[in-house]
């Protein structure tokens, strides 16, 4: 009894040691100025003051692209070819398949008090506060990634 304990154990440790994890839920990586901010968070700011946002969706998709070996149940049997924050390549069986991101728009939208300028770059923005008075303000972030799936 105390080796089939034993035994039961040591698969369960094996099993837990090659298990693929699930990955991150998409969640937003924002840079204001420089510095990162999470969602939800509030900024002290002046009237007239600019500010450089960009964002950048992570977890999800990119994770799974990223890092195959934590991620994706695929790492073990198959040949990776290329990873990356915007795509993942990989022979498994003689099929070579591909993970790719299409486009990644980011869309900004704020009150009264908020001007957006869009950048030529869709991830980020310049904000501008406005110089009227108010006691609080917001600014809405959203973004779309399209990803494509393709074998070979």
């Amino acid at each position: 009894m105390k080796i089939f304990f034993l035994i039961l154990v040591w698969v369960f440790m094996v099993g837990t040691l090659w298990a693929v994890q699930p990955a991150r839920k998409p969640f937003l990586q924002i840079t204001i100025d420089g510095d990162s901010y999470k969602s939800g968070d509030i900024l002290t700011v002046k009237p007239g003051q600019k500010l450089v946002i960009s964002v950048r969706l992570e977890g999800g998709r990119r994770d799974f692209c990223k890092f195959p070996d934590t991620y994706a149940d695929i790492a073990g049997t198959a040949q990776i070819l290329s990873r990356g924050d915007d795509g993942l390549s990989y022979e498994l069986n003689g099929t070579k398949a591909e993970w790719k991101l299409l486009s990644e728009d980011a869309g900004f939208s704020g009150d009264k008090f908020v001007r957006i300028n869009n950048q030529a770059n869709k991830s980020s923005a310049e904000i501008t506060i406005t110089d009227a008075k108010f006691t609080q303000s917001f600014l809405k972030v959203s973004v779309k990634a399209t990803w494509q799936f393709s074998q070979n």
